[in-house]
């Protein structure tokens, strides 16, 4: 069979990395079907479709993979994953966003400055918040599960640790700190519970 007849290599080998052995056959199987049948026709076509098929399914096989873990790591997954989620969004989008605003030409009022860093801070907060809701909630988790054992411990574990960093890093006054941990706290609750209908639908 010669190369452009088979599917790419690295893209196989991306889904037996992130696939569950025990799908893992049928996956490549159902692929290589597809692939096979659109290979005759333009194999340039089938190694893109092949590819597509393989950035739609990575993400989920990579989720489902993680579920599978012991809690303590995927506490762990979520916690640094959520800190790194955050700390770079705060330091490249907002940071840089009201420190543009504010050295512009014409600087606008400092008051809304810092209420658009808030709105954009509480954004990366959300973006964590649903990497750490994807991580931790069960399907049949109860509400008082959900928030008592899994998000607020992790969430206060994230908040603490993004303190303890800014607090080392700046010399933040305590009005600022306190709503920026409010800011937080609500918008990664706000994000992980984005999460919940869906988890319980799958």
């Amino acid at each position: 069979m010669n190369r452009s007849a088979q599917p790419p290599w690295l893209a196989v080998m991306l889904i037996r990395l992130l696939a569950p052995k025990v799908d893992r056959e049928v996956i490549l199987g159902d692929l290589a079907e597809t692939f096979l049948a659109t290979a005759e026709a333009n194999p340039a076509q089938a190694r893109a479709d092949y590819w597509r098929d393989v950035a739609r399914s990575a993400p989920y096989l990579a989720l489902s993979r993680v579920r599978h873990w012991s809690a303590v790591r995927r506490v762990a997954l979520a916690v640094v994953g959520a800190l790194l989620i955050t700390t770079l969004w705060d330091y490249g989008v907002s940071r840089n966003t009201a420190y543009w605003l504010a050295t512009r030409t014409e600087p606008l009022p400092l008051i809304t400055i810092r209420s658009l860093y808030f709105v954009l801070f509480g954004l990366g907060s959300v973006l964590a918040g649903l990497w750490a809701g994807a991580l931790l909630i069960r399907r049949n988790d109860s509400l008082a599960t959900l928030l008592v054992q899994r998000l607020l411990p992790v969430t206060l574990l994230i908040v603490g640790c993004s303190l303890a960093l800014m607090i080392a890093t700046t010399s933040a006054a305590a009005p600022y700190v306190i709503t920026k941990t409010l800011v937080a706290v609500a918008t990664i609750l706000l994000g992980a519970s984005i999460v919940v209908p869906r988890r319980r639908r799958d």
